[in-house]
């Protein structure tokens, strides 16, 4: 839904990609990707979007009433 990534309006770098908690928020923006040409590059981004991914899903899952 467009009224709930605002900042989502006139991208002009492809791909870019939203982390989104587990509470709906955007908690992080990459923009664009290196591809597998650019070596360490393409590697460095691919572990720091791992990373990022696996410690959001670390988090504890908070039920309504925690919230």
């Amino acid at each position: 839904a467009p009224e709930k990534l605002a900042q989502a309006v006139n991208l002009n770098s492809f791909p870019t990609t939203f982390f989104v908690g587990r509470d709906g928020r955007v908690r992080g923006v990459t923009a664009g990707f290196p591809g597998k040409a650019s070596g360490k590059f393409h590697d460095e981004a691919t572990a720091d979007i791992i990373a990022r991914i696996e410690r959001m899903l670390a988090e504890p899952v908070r039920t309504s009433s925690a919230q």
